[in-house]
């Protein structure tokens, strides 16, 4: 069903609202007092109606099932203003409406002569898409990470693509970018890889500071983490500059991953998996309310895998358990405490030398299975911790302001060899070895306010806002020396040698603040959005070997700007301009720190959403550039 957010919740008060008599077509778009949108109903069982209403008019609509029943609606087709439509699509069904709350609209039966309705107890069957709930299907029609607020995608002038977790499933996706392997522009950084999220995105890598989850930058360093898709509720990739709302970033975007939350709806899910290369699975997804009114809910899930994989000796094994709880004591407050707890056991794959794999080699091909290193000394062990909340809440006048903060921890130790070049033979490679520890933490707050004002035919929703993150990350390396390796007829077993000090101690550490200013205009079928941050960043990195240390203080302005025209029939050509930066750790050949890189994009497109039609597509041209 395309709605189901709100299940389960009861209008109790009586509500009284006037009747309103059959109109024609003719007369409903003479009567249009607000803001047109495109509408395509078919005529259909009302109920069903009554829920295409409820997603194209973007209003929460209520309604008693046994008053629907039975009753059919008229078509609605064209451009209306959403009380003209809802009227003609009522039309000789004897049902009448009102509104209850600014976006709220309660359907019901007249019972009196004069045309005062009144309605007993009634079942809110639910609100249409929200940005961080489902995806009804594998078509996303809203999102936040364009904007930090719950916007239509249509109405962002940047391209924006969105997987759902129906659409994860459906391609049992085992990482991230197992998920986004259809994405336009998306390309993983290896073809096989087990160890961190790493993609390229319109040319561009984005690792560590363009990955976020709920909102936040969760990583210190690109081998933090893989997240575990199944704890997802929908994967969202942002094309093109991000660091107007989120700070330092890649000018080739940002993933945004969102996280299942919990519902008043139970849910209890049990799934048992097993497929090739002894793969053996268990997934488990539980919600549902925690007292009768539902002001408690939870989720809890798990992810419990034991596999090994295409590669000969590199396995993955991961044990995840993410719980989170729901305090929303009335419709205009909430918060939600969340927590993941990772362990994974796996190994780096480096991948086959070019002769033997891409080009031919004397000897033939390179068995793709083959593995490169000693079953006795590589691993890769990670063990991560997350905690952290979401605070919401509305004022009486509309005003609304909200916190997210999370924490994280990240273990990894790890012992890897890699390849160099072939012997004479062309068949015999050689290797070196290291083995290291690193250490990792990241806090990240974001709070911001969302407000509505009107100015005569302009409305503006303003979001301001001020960010904080602080990461950490040390590592200790040993280096070695390991014999080499026939890989047409491998012999494993050779002695690996660790130097008695180590290669590399070092640390970084970064904290970020951000204040960025926001402004989505609407102007009748016009959509204008305005955007501006100013960030401040210290950047310190210390060779603990050597005694050397360099401190910068990197500053940079971001701004963005974008239109679109919306039309009748689902049509949105856009235009924006955006900017990024991205500070750059380490130093020059004269000891100096590197300047942040910064990015500029012009982007032109159309974005189409067919009426009637479950689909969405965006056409889009772009200039890039990063200095």
């Amino acid at each position: 069903m395309a709605f189901g957010a709100l299940i389960g919740a009861t209008l109790i008060a009586p509500i009284a609202a006037r009747a309103d008599s059959g109109t024609s077509p003719q007369a409903i778009q003479q009567a249009q007092s607000e803001p047109a949108r495109a509408f395509d109903i078919a005529a259909q069982p009302l109920a069903d109606a009554l829920i295409a209403f409820n997603e194209q008019a973007d209003l929460q609509v209520a309604f008693r099932t046994d008053e629907v029943a039975g009753l059919t609606s008229r078509p609605v087709a064209g451009s209306y203003a959403p009380e003209a439509a809802l009227r003609l699509l009522l039309d000789g069904t004897g049902l009448t409406f009102s509104r209850s709350a600014e976006r709220t609209i309660t359907v019901g039966r007249s019972t009196s002569d004069e045309g005062t309705m009144q309605l007993g107890p009634i079942l809110v069957e639910g609100s249409g898409e929200r940005a961080t709930g489902p995806v009804d299907g594998y078509i996303a029609k809203r999102s936040a990470t364009g904007t930090k607020t719950d916007t239509p995608l249509i109405e962002v002038p940047q391209s924006i693509s969105v997987i759902g977790a129906e659409q994860i499933e459906r391609q049992n996706a085992r990482t991230v970018s197992d998920a986004l392997r259809y994405t336009p522009g998306i390309i993983q950084t290896q073809g096989f890889n087990r160890t961190n999220d790493g993609f390229y995105s319109r040319g561009f890598q984005l690792n560590t500071d363009s990955i976020y989850q709920d909102g936040l930058r969760n990583q210190a360093n690109i081998f933090d983490t893989i997240t575990e898709p199944y704890l997802l509720e929908r994967i969202e990739v942002l094309h093109g500059p991000a660091s107007v709302l989120y700070g330092q970033a890649s000018p080739g975007g940002m993933v945004s991953m969102v996280s299942k939350q919990p519902t008043t709806e139970p849910i209890h899910e049990i799934q048992v998996q097993a497929g090739s290369y002894e793969h053996k699975q268990i997934n488990t997804d539980h919600a549902g309310r925690l007292n009768e009114d539902g002001t408690l809910t939870y989720r809890v899930t798990a992810v419990a895998r034991d596999a090994e994989t295409m590669i000969d000796y590199i396995g993955d094994d991961k044990a995840v358990f993410a719980p989170s709880l729901t305090w929303q004591p009335d419709d205009a407050t909430s918060l939600t405490f969340r927590a993941n707890y990772t362990e994974t056991d796996t190994m780096y794959y480096y991948g086959l030398p070019f002769s033997g794999s891409v080009s031919d080699n004397p000897n033939g091909r390179i068995a793709r299975e083959r593995f490169i290193g000693e079953p006795g000394f590589n691993n890769w062990d990670r063990t991560a911790y997350n905690v952290g909340y979401a605070f919401e809440h509305e004022f009486d006048n509309g005003v609304s302001i909200s916190q997210n903060l999370q924490f994280s921890t990240y273990d990894n130790d790890y012992a890897d060899i890699w390849f160099g070049s072939f012997q004479p033979d062309q068949r015999t490679i050689s290797r070196g070895a290291y083995a290291r520890t690193d250490e990792s933490s990241v806090l990240s707050v974001d709070t911001h306010v969302q407000g509505e004002i009107d100015t005569g035919p302009v409305e503006h929703t303003l979001l301001g806002g001020l960010d904080y993150s602080q990461t950490s990350f040390s590592r200790i390396q040993y280096n070695g020396t390991v014999g080499a390796l026939d890989l047409y007829s491998p012999s494993y077993g050779g002695a690996v040698l660790l130097g008695a000090n180590p290669g590399t101690e070092s640390s970084q550490n970064q904290d970020q603040l951000g204040l960025y200013l926001q402004d989505q205009i609407a102007i009748g079928d016009l959509r204008v959005l305005l955007g501006g941050r100013q960030d401040w960043v210290a950047n310190k990195s210390d060779n603990h070997l050597t005694g050397v240390g360099t401190e910068e203080r990197p500053s940079a302005f971001t701004g963005r700007v974008g239109v679109v025209y919306l039309t009748p029939f689902g049509l949105a050509p856009y235009a924006s301009y955006a900017e990024s930066f991205q500070p750059q750790s380490g130093t020059n050949a004269a000891g100096l720190a590197f300047d942040p890189t910064t990015g500029t994009q012009y982007e032109a497109g159309v974005k189409y959403e067919p009426p009637g039609i479950d689909g969405s597509l965006t056409l889009a041209v772009y200039e890039l550039t990063r200095q």
